[in-house]
């Protein structure tokens, strides 16, 4: 068994009806390579059946002891695959608005916590969607935030695809065995000792994570410095979602990137949503005088302290420049804040990274103070940031299941209470796709939505195109 960091247990913690803290990731492919040009649903079956030695992810599941201590992943029995894979198809006529209203449903249902934490839905009918063949199906996974290991999700794209229209020569064997469950009693004792091992440790992390509750609880928190300015994305969360998303040429963003000495295509992704957000508001009478800012998640590097290496993960607040018109200004202001906001992480980070006695105990102490007040602490807390942005950048050379070539992902994140709109950059092989996920009380004209990131990125692209950048 292998015991949930920190991290991962906060995500366990936050699961709720109106939050699921899972990533759905849609896969679409053409299967004109693949022999018969076609690909039946029990050769998918077949196919993510032998994947399941790939990856832990598929077969573990969480038990806990009593809430005492934080939880643990296990291998256990009874895993149904079955259960996992659902097998649907889009009503006629099968275009980008059936597509898009199916993925928002499924996305918005959380998964079974008493199940290995991820399940795939087989789409076929997608005759109507645009640049794909008729014959061409979807895989939507959903994966729980807490359940990817170094969130690696290129490195689970890997595990289920190959690298040519042919099976692999020689296939993982499958030997799983299930782990044999620790009885209550010993789950109990371990959870007293964890407690007694360190107990000055325990208790002042114990008394530094009330006092940060308390803080966070306090109505005067409403002006802290911190606090982003309110809009109409910063409201406790509803259960309905809606999604869109558009698509850029690797080429246009590469091309939009080097007409600003400096620039990042990450830099440019943050401004296309900047401009997206700035029209969206203006249209609506709703936007503050001061920039919107976006949570982007950013890798500091691994916790080797312990028996395993895990990925640490922390956020940056990236200020948007919805206050400035130009689109070129808008671009440059984002990449001086961006290398801004990482500066300061990593002066952050060198101060307080992990050390060796940092341990169990202290991080226990910290999941059980949270139990039960967290999820009412954040309602009641001012958002730090108006909205989430992030990347994934999936493998660039071409990808194969049973057969049929991988032609794109898109993504789509989480949403948290008090933050309702969440974008996904998605690289690929030639496209990148930026997709938004909301709730539909916050955002209940996604199409106007997606419309206004279309407009964003043609303006940038106008504006590079003119020779404006200084």
């Amino acid at each position: 068994m292998l015991q949930l960091t920190g991290t991962e247990a906060m995500l366990i913690q936050q699961e709720g009806e109106r939050q699921p803290q899972h990533i759905s990731l849609l896969l679409i492919y053409d299967p004109s390579s693949a022999p018969l040009q076609q690909v039946l649903y029990r050769e998918i079956l077949a196919a993510l059946q032998r994947s399941l030695p790939s990856s832990r992810l598929f077969r573990r599941k969480l038990v806990t002891a009593l809430r005492l201590q934080l939880p643990y992943w296990i291998e256990g029995e009874h895993f149904d695959f079955e259960y996992h894979v659902r097998h649907i198809a889009l009503p006629r006529p099968g275009g980008s608005a059936q597509l898009q209203k199916l993925l928002a449903r499924l996305h918005g249902v959380p998964l079974d916590l008493s199940r290995p934490l991820w399940e795939v839905y087989v789409i076929e009918g997608l005759s109507a969607l645009p640049e794909h063949r008729e014959t061409s199906f979807a895989l939507l996974f959903k994966i729980h935030l807490a359940a990817v290991e170094k969130l690696d999700f290129p490195g689970l794209i890997d595990a289920i695809h190959t690298t040519t229209p042919e099976p692999a020569a020689t296939l993982q064997p499958d030997d799983w065995r299930p782990e044999p469950a620790l009885p209550a009693w010993r789950m109990l004792s371990r959870a007293y000792v964890d407690g007694v091992r360190q107990p000055t440790r325990l208790l002042r992390t114990a008394g530094a994570a009330l006092d940060s509750l308390r803080r966070r609880a306090t109505p005067a928190d409403t002006t802290a410095a911190g606090a982003a300015g309110r809009t109409r994305f910063n409201a406790p969360l509803g259960t309905e979602r809606v999604m869109g998303s558009i698509d850029i040429d690797q080429a246009a963003l590469s091309a939009i990137a080097q007409a600003v000495p400096g620039v990042t295509s990450d830099d440019v992704i943050a401004s296309i949503v900047g401009g997206a957000l700035r029209r969206y508001l203006i249209e609506k009478a709703e936007l503050p005088a001061e920039s919107l800012s976006a949570a982007v998640p950013v890798s500091v590097g691994r916790n080797t302290h312990g028996a395993a290496a895990r990925a640490r993960i922390s956020l940056i607040k990236l200020s948007l420049g919805t206050t400035i018109d130009n689109p070129i200004e808008r671009l440059s202001h984002i990449h001086s804040a961006a290398r801004q906001a990482q500066a300061g992480l990593r002066a952050v980070e060198a101060r307080h990274s992990p050390q060796p006695g940092d341990s169990d105990a202290a991080r226990n102490s910290v999941f059980c103070l949270h139990q039960g007040a967290l999820r009412e602490v954040l309602e009641r807390t001012p958002a730090p940031f108006n909205v989430l942005l992030s990347r994934l950048h999936c493998p660039t050379a071409p990808r194969y299941f049973s057969g049929a070539i991988l032609q794109s992902v898109v993504a789509l994140g989480t949403l948290m209470d008090q933050i309702g709109l969440c974008h996904t950059a998605t690289s690929g092989r030639d496209r990148t796709s930026i997709s938004f996920v909301a709730c539909r009380d916050m955002l209940p004209d996604p199409e106007r939505y997606s419309a206004c990131l279309e407009q964003s990125l043609r303006q940038l692209q106008l504006a590079t195109l003119r020779g404006r950048a200084p």
